[in-house]
């Protein structure tokens, strides 16, 4: 798997190498500047995700973190979920707090590294790391895993975390389904 930075190096190093062989057009130079600010503007992120079940509603939330701030959130419950769904209580929050976060740092160019704290996120999509994942068997698990595998470029990696253990942001994304 070839990730945004690698592109853009792969990029960057063809296009030195035109310029080397004396090429020195406007648009060499131009295309050249404008690789090498591309390759400094890409921002690798933590998102911490979260999902919950609370009062038959599916809830979900994330926080997208840079050098320890938050630089943007969201959460939400699902209404009237399908019994399907609702069978998976707080996965289907999960899922949908991974899907609502890279959504976000896609948009934005981001890659992002995911905190999680439900084991099942990172094993549907495991195979983006080389591993085997385990077979989604439920339309919102399938629905999740070929959205991370559509989004497997902004996906650099995923960290396990205790729940409830004090981990600031993994707590403060529990806060965030509260107030819903």
């Amino acid at each position: 798997m070839i990730n945004k930075s690698e592109k853009y190096k792969t990029a960057l190093s063809k296009i030195k190498e035109e310029a080397s062989k004396g090429n020195d057009s406007i648009s060499t130079e131009s295309i050249y500047l404008w690789a090498e600010e591309s390759l400094k503007e890409i921002k690798k992120v933590d998102l911490y995700v979260d999902g919950s079940f609370r009062d038959g509603r599916i809830l979900w939330a994330y926080v997208i973190v840079e050098n320890d701030k938050n630089i943007w959130q969201g959460c939400g419950g699902v209404k009237d979920p399908n019994a399907e769904l609702l069978s998976g209580r707080q996965v289907g929050g999960e899922c949908l707090a991974v899907i609502e976060g890279v959504k976000h740092c896609a948009l934005k160019g981001m890659e992002v590294n995911i905190y999680y704290d439900y084991t099942g996120l990172r094993n549907w999509i495991s195979d983006i790391f080389g591993d085997t994942p385990w077979k989604a068997n439920k339309s919102y698990t399938k629905e999740y895993r070929n959205f991370c595998l559509e989004h497997r470029d902004n996906i650099i990696g995923m960290t396990k975390v205790k729940s409830h253990s004090g981990i600031k942001w993994n707590e403060y994304v529990d806060q965030l389904m509260v107030t819903l």
